[in-house]
C-alpha cells in the first residue's frame, strides 16, 4: 500500500513538472550587475523563455526588451540596453521583462510574444531588427517601440530610432591608435558589415589618419558578431602584419579578437561599452594592463530616454541621435594604461572630443550610412593648389603638352587647381618636392628612391607598358662602331640621358663596373638630356655608345627611319620596376586619394590614354607602395651602390 501511494505522489509529481514546463511560466532572475562592478549573472531559462524580473502589476507601465543573438549580460550593446532599461524601471517603478534572441529567426516570434502579452513599450536591439520593428510597430499602432542602431526614414510614428555617431566614437579610437603607435600600423576586426559597424571602421580609419596621415590600417569585416575564435584569428594575421594597436568592432568576435592581441602584449581597444569590466573581468583577465580603451556609445543613456519619454507621455516617434555633443559617445577610462598613455596624447584626445562635440572637426563620414565621404579637416577643393612635375626623358614640348593636358583632366574631376611643368633635370623634380614647390612627381624609379629616402616622398601609382610595371635598360651603339661588348666602351665617349636615369645610367654604370670598367674614369660621359637624345647622338656619331630604356630606338624613327639597322643594342639589364606618379610628404591623405582615383579613371578614357602615351609612353597605372621597389634597393645594395653616398653629392 505504501508503494502503491508512493507511486502514486511520484507521479503526480512528474505531471506537474511537465505541466509547468508547457506554460513556460517567468522565474524572478536579478538584474545583471552593472558593468562598473562586475559581468552580469547569466538567466537560467532556456532559450528563448523570457524572463520576468517581477510579477506585473494590473495597472503598472510594462516594458520588454528584445537583445539582438546574444545575452544581457555579454558586454555588448544588449547588456547596455538592459541596463538602461532596468535605470527606468528603478527610477520610474515600471515592470519589465527580457528575451534573449537564439538566432536571427527568433525576430519576430519574441517581439510578438510581448504585444501578445499586452507590454506597453518593447525595445528592440540591433540593426538586424530593423524589418521585424517596423512590422510590428505599423500592426501594433499603440505599442511604443524604440529600437537601437536603427532609423527609419521618413519616421514611424509610435517607434525611436536610437542612433549613435559611432564613427565620432571610432575617430578618438583611431586617433588614441594614431598616436600610441610605433610600427605605424594599426588593426581593426569588425563585425557585420552594417552601417553601425562601417561607422566604427571609416571613423577609426580616418581618426588614425587625422594624427598619423602615414599610418596604415589594416581591416576586416567578419560576417558574425559572435565568433570570438575568428576574431581572435583576424587580430592575430593583423599582428603578423606589424599592427602594434587593435580595435575591436564586433560585439564578441572584436572582444576575441582584443582579449587575444592583448594577451600577446599588443595595445588594444574595445567598444560599444567599457570592456575593462566585460571582457576583462575588470583587470582579473589577463591583458588587462594592455587595454588601453573603450569606444563607448551609451546605449543605456538612449534606451533610458526612450522608456522615460513613453512613461512620462511625450514619446514621439522620430530619429534620436546620441553624439559627442550630447555626451552619447565617447572613450573609457584609461584604467591600467593611465600612466602609459603620455599626457600630450590625453590632452589631443580632449581637443579633438571638443572639436567634435562642437561642429568644428568632421570625420568624414557618413553619420547613416556609415560610407566614408572625404578626409577630416579636408580643404575645400577650389583652396587645393597642386604642381605635377615631369622629369625630362623625351621630347620636352611633347612631355609638357601631354602633361597639361592630365593636369587639365585632373582639374575638371577633382575640382583642384592643377599645373603642369616640366623640370630641367631628374634632380630638380626630386628638389622641388622636397621644397614644397612640387606636390606630385612623374618620377623614375631611382629618382624615387632617393626622393623617398631624402625627403619622404610616397609612390602611389607605378606605370604601366606592355602589360608590366617592370620594363628594362639597353645599352646601345652604332652597328659600324666595332663595340661588341661592355670591355669595348673603355676609352670611348657614352651618352647618357641624366645622371639619375635607372635604365640610362644606374644601371649602365652597375653593369660596367661589373665588367671592370670604371664609369667615372675609364669612359668619357655626356648627358643628353633624354632618352631620344641619346639615341639621336649615337645614331648621328656624337658619341660612341650610350644607355636608354628599351627600345627608346622607336622615338625618333620619324626622323631616323633607318635607326634600328644603324643603332644595334649590345646589353640589356634584368627587369628594373617602372617609374612612378609619388606624392609629397606635405599632400594630405585625402588629397591623394583623390587624385590616385581620378588618374586611374583618367587613364581609361580615351583622352586620358592619349595623354599617358604621348608622355612617356605609359599603357596604365597601377597602384602600389613603397615595397614595390624594395627589390630595386636590394640591387643597388648587393652591387655596391650606395645611396646614401649619393645623398651627399
Amino acid at each position: 500500500m505504501r508503494k502503491q501511494l508512493f507511486a502514486l505522489m511520484v507521479l503526480l509529481v512528474v505531471l506537474v513538472t511537465v505541466a509547468a514546463q508547457c506554460a513556460a511560466p517567468a522565474t524572478e532572475a536579478p538584474p545583471p550587475a552593472k558593468t562598473e562592478e562586475a559581468a552580469p549573472a547569466k538567466t537560467e531559462e532556456a532559450a528563448p523563455a523570457k524572463t520576468e524580473e517581477a510579477a506585473p502589476a494590473e495597472e503598472a507601465f510594462r516594458v520588454g526588451l528584445v537583445t539582438d543573438v546574444g545575452k544581457v549580460n555579454d558586454g555588448t550593446f544588449n547588456q547596455y540596453a538592459y541596463e538602461g532599461m532596468m535605470r527606468a524601471v528603478e527610477e520610474f517603478g515600471l515592470d519589465s521583462a527580457f528575451i534573449e534572441t537564439q538566432q536571427p529567426t527568433d525576430y519576430e516570434k519574441n517581439v510578438e510574444q510581448f504585444i501578445d502579452e499586452g507590454y506597453d513599450m518593447i525595445v528592440t536591439v540591433g540593426f538586424m531588427m530593423g524589418e521585424t520593428t517596423q512590422k510590428e510597430a505599423e500592426a501594433n499602432p499603440d505599442v511604443h517601440f524604440a529600437i537601437v542602431d536603427f532609423a527609419y526614414d521618413p519616421p514611424i510614428p509610435n517607434v525611436m530610432g536610437l542612433v549613435f555617431r559611432e564613427d565620432q566614437a571610432g575617430f578618438l579610437a583611431g586617433a588614441l591608435a594614431g598616436m600610441m603607435t610605433e610600427s605605424k600600423t594599426v588593426g581593426i576586426v569588425a563585425g557585420m558589415e552594417i552601417p553601425p559597424v562601417k561607422k566604427f571602421r571609416n571613423g577609426y580609419e580616418n581618426g588614425v589618419h587625422y594624427v598619423c596621415p602615414d599610418c596604415s590600417v589594416i581591416g576586416v569585416y567578419i560576417d558574425s558578431f559572435t565568433d570570438p575564435a575568428r576574431g581572435k584569428a583576424a587580430a592575430q594575421s593583423q599582428i603578423a602584419e606589424g599592427a602594434d594597436v587593435i580595435f575591436g568592432a564586433g560585439g564578441p568576435t572584436g572582444s576575441g579578437g582584443i582579449l587575444g592581441a592583448a594577451q600577446q602584449g599588443v595595445w588594444v581597444i574595445g567598444v560599444d561599452q567599457d570592456e575593462y569590466y566585460t571582457t576583462f573581468k575588470g583587470g582579473e583577465e589577463a591583458g588587462a594592463d594592455k587595454l588601453l580603451s573603450s569606444a563607448m556609445k551609451r546605449v543605456d543613456v538612449a534606451v533610458y530616454t526612450a522608456i522615460k519619454e513613453a512613461y512620462e507621455g511625450t514619446f514621439e516617434g522620430r530619429t534620436a541621435v546620441f553624439d559627442a555633443a550630447s555626451n552619447g559617445v565617447g572613450l573609457a577610462p584609461f584604467h591600467e594604461t593611465e600612466d602609459a598613455v603620455p599626457q600630450e596624447v590625453k590632452d589631443k584626445l580632449d581637443e579633438i572630443f571638443q572639436m567634435l562635440a562642437s561642429g568644428e572637426l568632421d570625420t568624414g563620414v557618413d553619420p547613416v550610412s556609415g560610407d566614408m565621404v572625404g578626409m577630416p579637416g579636408a580643404p575645400a577643393a577650389e583652396e587645393v593648389n597642386l604642381v605635377m612635375s615631369f622629369v625630362p626623358s623625351g621630347d620636352t614640348e611633347e612631355i609638357l603638352a601631354s602633361g597639361e593636358e592630365i593636369a587639365r583632366m585632373l582639374s575638371e574631376r577633382t575640382g583642384y587647381n592643377v599645373t603642369a611643368n616640366v623640370a630641367t633635370s631628374y634632380a630638380a623634380v626630386i628638389e622641388a618636392m622636397g621644397a614644397g614647390n612640387a606636390q606630385i612627381g612623374w618620377l623614375n624609379t631611382f629618382g624615387y628612391v632617393l626622393a623617398h629616402e631624402k625627403y619622404g616622398v610616397e609612390v602611389a601609382l607605378a606605370t604601366v607598358r606592355f602589360g608590366s610595371t617592370s620594363y628594362k635598360g639597353q645599352i646601345i651603339t652604332r652597328a659600324d662602331s666595332g663595340i661588341t661588348s661592355i670591355e669595348d666602351l673603355k676609352g670611348k665617349t657614352f651618352c647618357r640621358p641624366d645622371p639619375l636615369s635607372t635604365s640610362g645610367w644606374i644601371v649602365p654604370s652597375i653593369t660596367m663596373a661589373a665588367a671592370g670598367l670604371d664609369p667615372e674614369t675609364d669612359i668619357k660621359v655626356v648627358d643628353a638630356g633624354s632618352h631620344n637624345n641619346v639615341v639621336a647622338a649615337v645614331y648621328n656619331g656624337d658619341c660612341d655608345a650610350g644607355a636608354t630604356y628599351v627600345d627608346a630606338r622607336g622615338t625618333v624613327e620619324d626622323d631616323f627611319p633607318d635607326v634600328k639597322e644603324k643603332v644595334v643594342v649590345i646589353a640589356e639589364s634584368a627587369d628594373i620596376p617602372n617609374d612612378t606618379v609619388s606624392f609629397a610628404p606635405d599632400v594630405p591623405p585625402e588629397v591623394r586619394e583623390t587624385v590616385v582615383n581620378a588618374l586611374l579613371e583618367i587613364a581609361q578614357t580615351e583622352e586620358g590614354a592619349a595623354a599617358l602615351e604621348q608622355v612617356y609612353e605609359i599603357a596604365g597605372l597601377e597602384p602600389v607602395d613603397d615595397s614595390f621597389y624594395d627589390g630595386f634597393r636590394a640591387d643597388l645594395d648587393a652591387s655596391g651602390y650606395s645611396i646614401e653616398d649619393l645623398l651627399k653629392e
